[in-house]
């Protein structure tokens, strides 16, 4: 390594830094605009408390912040908008039912299996349709996580330090992001996980849409069998009742088998006959690293 190189090397890792610190401020800025109008349009005990309100409050705070992440990716994050790619075809939505019915599958299994093991008695309820609606259609709240984490972060850090860091990198950051709202626990290994298999589903797919929808089918499998006391991200929808928390052990065995489920069904939808490193052809390139 030349003396010329490290500066050169700190310099794009200087650059690619300050960039993601970019898309995080916006993330915060653009947070508290939506939030700001919510309050003052005296909506915010609402948002707490009513399904219907909290559903359009973060999808209101999903558009407005998908599309700050792009404009800033275009204008000053080295990221064109055109590198975010929301392709979706008859195979993305095949693969979408497919991934969804795994998912609350596997959730629904894990916990009744949990349930007769004693450790967490579960008691069944029947949300109605309507509240159960306006539960999956809130969870679609994702898209910024999506936008910020796959659409921007993974693509910058691949461009630059190829792909197996930028996937363990983005899945790093999109874990870290929820420590802003929420406290530092172990749920922060659970977000790596399902970051990792995300970051993996958008390379392979190229889809935006695609994971924002296995995402959001995530959180409404967690809100329906794995919360147990209705506080997960919609308000209501819970079919399990239990009256603790899962343990750490607990929640962790099955975000590890649901990342790992989902990787090996990423895999052989779209990652069969392909080098690790190779992305979707739907995938614009960004380019290398300025």
């Amino acid at each position: 390594m030349t003396l010329r190189k490290v500066p050169s090397e700190v310099g794009v890792a200087a650059n690619t830094i300050l960039r993601i610190l970019g898309a995080e401020l916006t993330f915060v800025l653009g947070t508290g605009v939506v939030f700001g109008l919510l309050l003052a349009l005296r909506l915010g005990d609402a948002v707490l408390h009513d399904p219907l309100t909290r559903m359009w409050a973060d999808l209101l705070l999903a558009a407005v912040l998908s599309g700050s992440f792009v404009l800033y990716g275009q204008k000053l994050g080295g990221v064109p908008a055109r590198a975010f790619s929301f392709a979706f075809g008859p195979k993305d939505a095949v693969f979408a039912l497919l991934a969804g019915i795994l998912t609350l599958g596997l959730a629904a299994g894990y916990m009744l299996l949990i349930s007769r093991s004693g450790a967490h008695p579960i008691t069944a309820v029947a949300p109605s349709l309507g509240l159960l609606l306006i539960g999956f259609l809130g969870e679609f709240g994702v898209l910024h996580e999506e936008v910020l984490n796959r659409g921007y972060i993974l693509p910058l850090l691949r461009s630059r330090y190829g792909t197996a860091w930028a996937l363990l990198v983005s899945a790093v950051l999109f874990s870290l992001s929820h420590a802003i709202f929420k406290r530092v626990d172990f749920m922060l290994v659970s977000h790596f996980l399902v970051g990792i298999a995300l970051g993996y589903m958008y390379l392979k797919s190229g889809s935006l849409t695609l994971t924002t929808t296995v995402h959001a089918f995530h959180n409404f499998a967690a809100d329906l069998f794995l919360q147990g006391n209705n506080n997960g991200v919609s308000l209501g929808i819970g079919v399990f009742q239990f009256s603790a928390h899962l343990g750490a052990l607990e929640r962790l065995a099955f975000d590890l088998l649901l990342a790992l489920a989902t990787l090996g069904l990423t895999y052989w939808a779209y990652g069969r006959g392909t080098r690790f490193s190779e992305a979707s052809a739907r995938l614009p390139s960004v380019g290398t690293a300025r």
